[in-house]
């Protein structure tokens, strides 16, 4: 499979986690976001539903529970030493 097409799938899975991830019922959830009062530290606060946020690190309110299993290949990593030229404002790193 080409990088393409890998990448074409990835896309494509990722397009349709978001939409059973709860996004389309967003008005019937709590509001949270990545700071601030609704930020990471709070999300076991905001509903019951994310009470096992505050259980661990790395969680996520996101419900992926209406995932759709799929018949696709294994993702394949092949990391590869590059080279980046990283630009912070008009300044080259």
């Amino acid at each position: 499979m080409g990088f393409k097409s890998l990448l074409s799938r990835l896309v494509l899975m990722t397009a349709g986690l978001a939409s059973t991830c709860g996004i389309l019922n967003a008005e019937d959830s709590p509001h949270w976001s990545y700071s601030g009062q609704t930020g990471p530290q709070y999300w076991s606060e905001l509903s019951p539903e994310y009470i096992t946020c505050g259980s661990g690190i790395h969680q996520s309110p996101v419900d992926i529970s209406g995932a759709i299993k799929s018949d696709l290949e294994p993702l394949v990593f092949k990391y590869q030493l590059s080279s980046i030229d990283l630009l912070i404002g008009s300044e080259a790193l």
